[in-house]
């Protein structure tokens, strides 16, 4: 019985087809960084805010802390800010944002890139006495 054999053209062909294949499957660059991120955020509750800051890639947006007792303690990681067991704050809570942009389509509902982050929390008077050394005390991550 004669054997066939693939041409070899054919062959390399089909390896690169595979190799493709093989390739689309695995994780986006854009994926990656985001998991990496959402990991630096989970990861920040507890340090000092100049740390928190580099573990998060120095990515902060938007910083605000004046009265912000309107805050509340929902969906926040382990929150111990502003002398409140539920509901609002009894003290002023500053917040922190550390936003990024994905184009990646798998990441999003949108479809042509959308923003993400991590929200860090901290207590004014913290932060009056101490600076950046003031402790992160919840967190969130914003999908």
């Amino acid at each position: 019985m004669a054997r066939r054999s693939v041409p070899l053209a054919l062959r390399s062909v089909l390896i690169a087809a595979l190799a493709l294949v093989a390739a689309g499957c695995g994780k986006s660059k854009e994926r990656e960084l985001y998991e990496q991120r959402q990991a630096a955020c989970a990861s920040i509750l507890g340090m000092a805010l100049v740390d928190a800051r580099q573990a998060v890639f120095q990515r902060e947006l938007v910083v605000g802390c004046t009265g912000n007792t309107n805050l509340t303690l929902a969906r926040l990681s382990g929150d111990t800010c502003g002398g409140a067991d539920s509901g609002a704050y009894l003290e002023s809570v500053c917040q922190s944002v550390f936003q990024w942009f994905a184009n990646d389509p798998g990441l999003c509902d949108v479809g042509n890139g959308c923003a993400y982050g991590c929200e860090a929390r901290f207590n004014e008077a913290d932060a009056v006495a101490n600076g950046t050394d003031a402790v992160v005390c919840a967190v969130r991550w914003i999908p």
